[in-house]
């Protein structure tokens, strides 16, 4: 995938973006599943739960998200997955946006950065603000959702078929843009849905076929780490 930007800028800035992070917490890896104008770093949180800080590089802006996912592959071709909740590589679900939507707070806060003098303390507060707020809300999101995500996961790891039918979810009254649908609004279509569970789940598997086959065939998803 085209840089858009020089090679040598996207470098000195992929540094800069990996020591701000491990200066806030030295666990921070970079995901090499993620290349080209994306760029990822995780830790782990929670057993099998990872923090996310993620910036999508456009015309030498970087768009900075913020979240929690259960697993490290790219949701592609989708922008969620019912594993993950908060921004993942979209400039349309940024740290501020978040902020915004899911704490319905305001705050001046910029998360489109720049390589330019000053950015390392923009980049600073943005991970440190992230972390703070979104952190522990993501989290809470992704206690209240363990049993429908425990029911999921083992689907995805057993033999249940993963048949592409993007069309059978809305049988379940949801909408073309719940197909993409992160972790907070898969679980309030499970608990709508779950005394016909199975027929629902996999509805949900056929509505993300190419992730959910990855997941499956790479070994990305452990159920036993949702057990409560």
């Amino acid at each position: 995938m085209r840089l858009s930007q020089p090679k040598d800028a996207a470098a000195e800035f992929q540094a800069m973006f990996e020591i701000t992070l491990r200066n806030l917490h030295p666990d921070y890896k970079r995901n090499k599943v993620v290349r080209g104008i994306r760029t990822e770093y995780v830790r782990e949180v929670a057993l099998g739960v990872y923090a996310s800080h993620n910036v999508l590089c456009l015309k030498g802006r970087y768009y900075h998200g913020f979240c929690i996912t259960l697993h490290l592959e790219l949701p592609n071709p989708y922008l969620h997955s019912p594993f993950t909740v908060g921004g993942r590589l979209d400039h349309n679900q940024s740290v501020n946006r978040a902020i915004q939507r899911d704490l319905e707070r305001h705050m001046i806060l910029s998360d489109s950065h720049q390589f330019r003098k000053g950015s390392e303390r923009i980049i600073t507060r943005c991970t440190t603000e992230a972390e703070a707020l979104l952190l522990p809300h993501y989290l809470s999101t992704f206690e209240r959702s363990r049993n429908a995500l425990l029911a999921l996961a083992e689907c995805v790891v057993g033999d249940t078929p993963i048949i592409a039918d993007r069309e059978a979810i809305k049988g379940y009254g949801a909408t073309l843009a719940d197909w993409d649908c992160d972790m907070l609004r898969f679980s309030e279509l499970f608990q709508k849905n779950h005394q016909e569970s199975l027929p629902f789940l996999m509805a949900i598997l056929g509505s993300k076929p190419e992730l959910f086959q990855r997941l499956r065939e790479n070994g990305r998803l452990d159920p036993s780490n949702l057990q409560s």
